[in-house]
Order: structure tokens, then sequence, then C-alpha cells
């Protein structure tokens, strides 16, 4: 129980990242995308995509399999 509510919570916070920095780089994220982000419950791809959008020139490009 506590252990499944760290990992969501980290989830949620990794997730909440992404959508900021996007936002901080005044890049456009659509309502598919902010749901696709925030509904993603894998954390290492989570993780994979904070990354991308550090650098990527779309919020698409953060998400797409490429």
């Amino acid at each position: 129980g506590e252990a499944r509510g760290e990992a969501r919570g980290k989830i949620n916070g990794v997730a909440e990242s992404i959508l900021g920095i996007l936002e901080a780089r005044g890049l456009a994220v659509s309502e598919d995308q902010r749901r696709e982000i925030l509904g993603c419950q894998d954390l290492d791809r989570l993780r994979q995509w904070l990354h991308r959008a550090a650098l990527a020139s779309s919020a698409a490009a953060v998400t797409s399999e490429s």
C-alpha cells in the first residue's frame, strides 16, 4: 500500500514536471497530449519523456516513439 502510493506520487511528479518544462519553454500541449502524459503509469517512459522535454521542438516530439 505505502510503496504503491510512493510510486504513484513519483509518477505524478514526473508527469507534472514534463508539463511544467513544456510550458516554461513555451511549447503548446494539446489536451490529448496532456492526458497521455498524465495518464502514463510507466516511470521509465516518463523519465525518458522528461529528458526529451528539455530539448524537444514540440510536445509531440516528447511522446513520439521514434
